[in-house]
């Protein structure tokens, strides 16, 4: 399945999560919620071609992500971002390769070339999470993600992109609380691990477009 075009704007998630968590009845009204990025300019490091049929699936083989919806919700940011940005003109939507994956048995996991050519797909953008947590070290309030990205050729059964790291290129987001303390409440963690999804997804499709690597502030309600 095809999607249309769809605009992002990189401040929604951090916004919202501000936002969220003032409305949750939390101590963090007036807090300042910044996204530590980066360097400031940010070169693309692949580039892909925008009308080979692509898809892009997050794979989650180490459990680190709360929820299964992460996992769509990080590859669909990635996906609209890529269209939004004119990198890709023709995307499949990851449904359709959860979907195939779910095929999959646990004693042979279906192998990404056969699952992008399922889909009807020539460039599989292949992500794997590494990491997806509220802290580090379970005092800071610090969410961050850390995965993987390659870019697999169906149509030459190998991986094109990176070449030279086995394990892919390496891609991680840190959001930071000004009060440094973690939320209790449910409501607010669950938000937090949304926006965390979101910006993990921007950053995965990053990787195929200069950018520019900046602080974002918002000043919760």
């Amino acid at each position: 399945m095809k999607i249309g075009h769809c605009g992002l704007r990189r401040c929604i998630s951090v916004a919202m999560f501000g936002a969220t968590l003032g409305l949750a009845g939390c101590n963090y009204v007036g807090a300042a919620y910044v996204l530590v990025k980066g360097p400031e300019k940010k070169p693309r490091a692949f580039t892909l071609e925008k009308e080979r049929p692509t898809v892009i699936f997050v794979d989650d083989r180490a459990n680190v992500l709360a929820r299964r919806t992460y996992r769509a919700q990080i590859a669909k940011v990635a996906q609209e971002t890529l269209l939004k940005e004119g990198i890709l003109t023709n995307v499949i939507d990851t449904s359709a390769a959860m979907q195939a994956a779910l095929r999959e048995s646990s004693g042979e996991p279906l192998d990404i070339t056969t699952l992008g050519r399922q889909v009807q797909a020539e460039i599989v953008i292949y992500v794997t999470m590494d990491s997806f947590v509220l802290t580090g070290d379970g005092q800071t309030y610090s969410p961050q993600a850390k995965a993987h990205v390659k870019v697999i050729d169906t149509k030459l059964a190998k991986r094109v992109f990176p070449l030279e790291k086995k394990e892919g290129h390496p891609i991680a987001v840190t959001l930071k609380l000004a009060t440094g303390t973690v939320p209790e409440a449910g409501t607010a963690q669950l938000n937090a691990l949304s926006a965390l999804a979101d910006e993990t997804g921007l950053e995965v499709a990053e990787v195929f477009f200069d950018s520019i690597a900046r602080d974002s502030i918002r000043q919760g309600n």
